[in-house]
């Protein structure tokens, strides 16, 4: 299976990484290898995730919490897709 980060997912990644590394980079740096370790272990596992019951193909479509991220994804047999990641305090 082949792993693909959307451009709203890596703008997601990028904005978090940014905000947490005003406080602290060494926190950023710690928490960017351990969001994209989880996202690769999906690729072994991409029906953990919990059904997102309004999307268009609910099936395929799977929301998961790897730290205090939400990461939504989609998945098939060759490709796994991750579209939004969010902070669980975050407004969405």
């Amino acid at each position: 299976m082949r792993l693909e980060i959307s451009e709203s997912a890596t703008e997601d990644f990028n904005r978090l990484k940014k905000f947490i590394s005003i406080k602290s980079p060494i926190a950023a740096n710690r928490m960017a290898k351990k969001l994209a370790k989880g996202i690769r272990r999906l690729l072994l596992y991409p029906e953990i995730g919990k059904e997102v019951k309004n999307a268009t193909n609910p099936k395929i479509t799977r929301d998961v919490f790897i730290l205090d991220y939400h990461i939504r994804y989609s998945y098939t047999k060759n490709i796994l897709v991750v579209l939004t990641i969010w902070h669980q305090k975050e407004d969405r």
